[in-house]
């Protein structure tokens, strides 16, 4: 019988942190990425959380006050430094509405918005409370698929777009407080798998894709989807699957798609998709310092983008400071100051299956 631990780990420096040159637009086409094994990297491991408490881990994100969210299958997690609080849902005003958090989000006021499976909800920290601005209440394990927010992003001070199970494109407008509904794609089939992705890339043109959802970008003139080349042989220039865990994007006219066969880089003027590398990808990043960070089901990853050069950190049953688990479903960056430096932090967060 197995049973899935949740975890976190994080790597820790202190030193300089460069910021990375944004104004510049490159559009040669990044080399393709070469791995090397680190087998001594040390990773410091965080359990604090029962297995009970949230269960699997979906989304990590900050606050500008300092706190660090977790978005669980069976609550929502805050941790500041050193306790956790779990917040899970009521029927009570100014309580969470649902307990499967799917996505979270922080505005350029500091609240928290959270996608779950009955709806969004916003956290008040002047009174420690929640307002549900879509959906309903939550009874006990029944899901509505028109409640269900798979996954969510903030555009801008005035819109959240937002996608439900049953293939809506939803876009919420914070200042009247309405919630308009632009267009209909194919359902999320298998509930059961949690990923799901939006993204708003640098040209200012929406992507979104999910389990069984290939890769689409919605076109506002025509207010349709186009869905990006996939073909099973997975010829030159097309995704093999149509399946989509993480959408990234750092530099205009390209986005990162990441699925169950791998991660492609889509070169938008060409409407070609490049591969580089293969095995399920779940997240993606970039640190100040400009590398890459993947999340993916074989552990994380971390590759300089000039070189292609990267390096895996991976499980090792027999070394206790080894990342400590396969499957690294988000990865996050925390800035703090220290002494006058900074320490950069990278969290992972994966399920560690066990015999019991």
């Amino acid at each position: 019988m197995k049973r899935i631990v949740p975890f976190l780990f994080f790597i820790a420096c202190i030193a300089s942190v460069h910021g990375i040159e944004e104004n510049v637009v490159n559009t040669r086409i990044p080399p393709q990425w070469e791995f090397q094994q680190d087998v001594f990297a040390s990773f410091s491991a965080f359990s604090p959380l029962n297995e009970h408490d949230i269960g699997v881990v979906y989304d990590i994100i900050q606050d500008r006050t300092g706190f660090v969210w977790l978005a669980g299958e069976k609550g929502l997690g805050r941790f500041d430094g050193y306790e956790f609080r779990v917040y899970h849902a009521d029927s009570l005003e100014g309580s969470l509405h649902g307990n499967l958090i799917s996505n979270l989000a922080v505005d350029e006021q500091g609240c928290l918005w959270v996608g779950h499976a009955a709806g969004i909800s916003v956290y008040h920290e002047n009174n420690n409370t929640f307002r549900s601005v879509f959906g309903a209440f939550e009874s006990g394990n029944v899901i509505t698929d028109s409640n269900y927010v798979r996954a969510l992003i903030l555009d801008g001070d005035s819109l959240i777009w937002f996608e439900t199970a049953d293939g809506w494109l939803n876009q919420y407008h914070r200042r009247t407080e309405t919630i308009r509904k632009i267009h209909r794609h194919q359902t999320v089939s298998q509930l059961y798998y949690r990923y799901h992705a939006i993204l708003k890339d640098k040209d200012g043109d929406l992507f979104v894709g999910a389990r069984g959802i290939p890769p689409m970008y919605y076109d506002k003139v025509g207010k349709r989807f186009h869905t990006l080349p996939v073909d099973p042989k997975e010829i030159p220039g097309t995704k093999r699957e149509p399946d989509v865990s993480v959408l990234f994007a750092d530099k205009p006219g390209f986005v990162w798609v990441g699925g169950l066969e791998g991660i492609y880089l889509y070169e938008k003027a060409r409407n070609y998709l490049h591969k580089y590398k293969s095995g399920t990808i779940y997240d993606m990043i970039r640190s100040r310092d400009g590398d890459y960070w993947l999340g993916s089901g074989n552990g994380a990853y971390r590759i300089n983008p000039q070189t292609g050069k990267g390096t895996i950190y991976r499980l090792n049953n027999n070394d206790p400071r080894s990342l400590g688990g396969e499957r690294i479903f988000d990865v996050l960056k925390i800035e703090v100051a220290v002494s006058g430096c900074h320490m950069r932090m990278v969290f992972q967060h994966f399920n560690h299956s066990n015999l019991a």
